[in-house]
């Protein structure tokens, strides 16, 4: 079957362009020549007029082109021509698979099949159209059910009160970026922030490309059990600690599933790893280190366009999977001025200015127990700063309702301070 002439003979006798459009169609999707040069006549005509050209406009423009006399539905080909454009797709990456296959290398075969996934998942139509006139009762019921409740808790508990405060937790398809110099305790923060998610209680699932999946164990327990992460590795815990840390650890069979994964070699691309959200349905992602993940497409790891299509990448799952993804990346230290973090200061480029909903800065201060926190982008959050306390000799963290280096006259009370998870 000539499926582009059934195509073009439907929007041509239908006047209209847009549902097959809307489905995805463009011209990589028509590999006849002269049924490119028709669709790209359409397209030219649509955009220009407002509608398809009739049959006599487009004989008038190709006047050896016949349509098709008995055309097969629209829907039926479309999604024919959606199957060999899938079909097309899986060939070409199989055809290149094979080919690093052969030569032993089982990373570069894996990407190529990940690039496939990746541009067949771009392949499909993922918009979605609401008449808004339609939902408005519903809306208004919904503002004022939130209105009457006590805890405007609206999405996932973020571990910090602050935050909380300001944004309700952490949203569905909300892409979170937490950034920082080397060692200021970012990874430790996503650890928090998904303790308070499955104390939620919600399912987290934490992908590290910084740390082994023993060494976030250790320091999950630690401040699960609020006990000293060094005294819990080198085994100098007292045995009321240790009582402690069991009687958490067995009360964890209790909880929603919490899944680990390590990926000491970078390997992971965002559609490996959406796959296997897919697959294990978690409520909130993290992911720690994204500067070392691969990308789909074939770009140099940390490279700026590797980093846009991860980041870009991440956004569109955050919102097909519709759960927040919280991420980590670095700054770089020469672009920190006076001490002080901002957007500018992140290294690989714009991307994570331009796709997260929020990014949070973990800024070090002259006290090493001490960190400042403070929101660099949010795009529907006021801005925001707090500070941090971590006790590394009991494992407790606490959240400072004033700035520990500000005027002495302005310190808040220390009964305000918020006890972390």
């Amino acid at each position: 079957m000539d499926l582009p002439r059934h195509l073009i003979t439907q929007i041509v006798t239908g006047g209209d362009l847009s549902q097959a459009l809307d489905a995805g169609v463009t011209s990589e999707w028509l590999a006849d020549p002269k049924a490119l040069q028709v669709w790209q006549f359409l397209t030219e005509f649509q955009i220009r007029h407002g509608k398809a050209p009739t049959t006599e406009a487009l004989k008038a423009e190709f006047p050896t082109y016949k349509l098709a006399k008995q055309p097969e539905p629209l829907d039926y080909v479309l999604d024919k021509l959606r199957e060999q454009r899938k079909m097309s797709i899986l060939e070409a990456a199989l055809g290149r698979a094979t080919q690093r296959f052969t030569t032993g290398d089982p990373e570069a075969t894996a990407r190529e099949l990940a690039a496939a996934l990746a541009e067949l998942e771009a392949e499909v139509p993922s918009t979605v159209d609401v008449d808004i006139t339609t939902t408005a009762l519903k809306r208004a019921a919904a503002y004022r059910e939130r209105a009457g409740q006590e805890l405007r808790m609206h999405g996932i508990p973020t571990g910090f009160d602050a935050v909380d405060q300001l944004t309700g937790g952490w949203r569905p398809g909300w892409l979170v970026a937490l950034v920082g110099p080397p060692k200021a305790g970012k990874s430790t923060y996503l650890l928090l922030s998904s303790l308070a998610a499955w104390s939620a209680p919600k399912r987290p699932m934490f992908v590290t490309f910084e740390m082994t999946a023993r060494e976030m164990e250790e320091r999950l327990d630690a401040l699960e059990s609020k006990v000293s992460p060094n005294g819990l590795r080198d085994g100098t815990l007292t045995k009321a600690d240790l009582d402690r840390v069991e009687k958490r650890l067995r009360s964890m069979e209790l909880r929603p599933s919490y899944w680990l994964t390590e990926d000491a070699s970078s390997a992971s691309t965002v559609s490996q790893i959406v796959a296997k959200a897919q697959r294990l349905k978690p409520d909130i992602l993290f992911i720690d280190g994204v500067y070392l993940m691969s990308d789909d497409h074939g770009e140099k790891p940390g490279d700026w366009k590797a980093i846009a299509n991860i980041t870009r990448g991440l956004k569109r799952a955050a919102k097909s999977l519709g759960i927040p993804i919280i991420i980590s990346t670095q700054v770089r230290l020469s672009k920190i001025h006076g001490g002080e973090i901002t957007a500018a200061s992140i290294g690989y480029g714009p991307s994570f200015a331009e796709d997260a909903d929020l990014i949070i800065a973990a800024q070090p201060t002259s006290d090493h127990d001490i960190t400042k926190m403070k929101s660099l982008v949010g795009r529907t959050v006021a801005p925001f700063e707090f500070w941090i306390r971590r006790d590394w000799d009991h494992g407790t963290m606490t959240e400072l309702a004033y700035d520990p280096f500000g005027d002495t006259d302005d310190l808040g009370d220390d009964d305000d301070d918020v006890d972390m998870f």
